[in-house]
């Protein structure tokens, strides 16, 4: 067995050229450094692999049958390099997000848009996942990035960052218009109908955490875990709503919604983004990355 694969490339170029010169050229090498490996392999094999003529050469019978079975392999290289350069390049490949709707909707669609802008061939998936399951997926290998609510529960293995500062509101329709006033007490809210996330939620447990130093106890007349659903509640006016402040803007300006002055304000969450040793990533996921850090334009 000829344990030195160089020898096949070099026979594979001369045999597929017929041509010592043309073969040094695609190879970067010297014409009698072409010669000498050629010598090499009909020695260890045995055989007389080319045949010399005035013309040039050509491959014997043996080095016919033999140039059957490498052409497949060194093909099955060349191709093999080819896919990897486009994959360096960013013009193939694949990438799994996985986000939770506020993240892909307040803070992920302008960079997946200029991604995608930027490398087209490039094929992105952003993929809904509720907090909880996202780190789960990464760690499965589901996705390759995440973004979510919920700070990464082991930092030695997942790298996590704050992206972006969520500010939650409560917000009501009109008919709940006689509380529109300043630095609201929330006592109020153990007897007005509040609707929120359900329980085990990342948003909830931030809301119920915050209401236990206020020593009181939430009694939701309503919970859902689709923030549309809160929202489409509130402004049926079946209830006091808590949302991030992002969900409810515009139906606030609209004037749809109320937003409630409680004080004081709800504390703060971050939405993290977070990620496996960046060296272990494809191409399109360090790019990515890179873009969601402020590192790339």
């Amino acid at each position: 067995m000829i344990r030195n694969l160089e020898l096949y490339k070099v026979f594979y170029h001369v045999a597929a050229t017929s041509s010592l010169t043309a073969a040094a050229k695609e190879l970067s090498i010297t014409q009698p450094a072409v010669s000498q490996s050629m010598k090499q392999l009909e020695r260890q094999l045995g055989v007389k692999l080319f045949v010399r003529s005035g013309k040039g050469i050509r491959l014997s019978a043996e080095g016919e049958l033999l140039f059957s079975y490498v052409a497949k392999g060194c093909d099955a290289f060349l191709e093999g390099e080819k896919r990897l350069k486009n994959i360096l390049d960013l013009n193939e490949g694949e990438l799994c997000i996985g986000a939770t709707d506020y993240a892909i909707r307040f803070y992920l669609l302008p960079f997946l848009s200029q991604f995608q802008n930027n490398y087209p061939n490039i094929r992105v998936k952003a993929l809904p996942m509720e907090s909880d399951e996202i780190e789960k997926g990464l760690l499965d290998g589901q996705i390759e990035l995440g973004l979510t609510e919920k700070v990464a529960s082991d930092p030695g293995i997942i790298h996590c960052q704050t992206v972006k500062v969520i500010q939650d509101a409560f917000v009501a329709g009109a008919g709940f218009a006689y509380l529109r006033s300043p630095n609201l007490p929330y006592q109020l809210m153990t007897h007005l109908p509040l609707i929120c996330f359900p329980e085990g939620s990342v948003q909830r447990k931030h809301l119920d955490t915050f209401f236990e130093k206020m020593q009181i106890r939430l009694q939701p007349a309503h919970t859902f875990a689709q923030a549309d659903l809160i929202r489409q509640f509130v402004t049926e006016g079946l209830g006091i709503g808590v949302l991030p402040q992002d969900y409810v803007l515009s139906s606030i300006e609209s004037g749809a919604l109320i937003r409630l002055q409680f004080s004081p304000e709800l504390p703060e969450r971050k939405l993290c983004l977070i990620h496996k040793d960046a060296n272990a990533l494809s191409n399109p996921a360090k790019t990515m990355l890179k873009l969601l850090q402020g590192e790339a334009g």
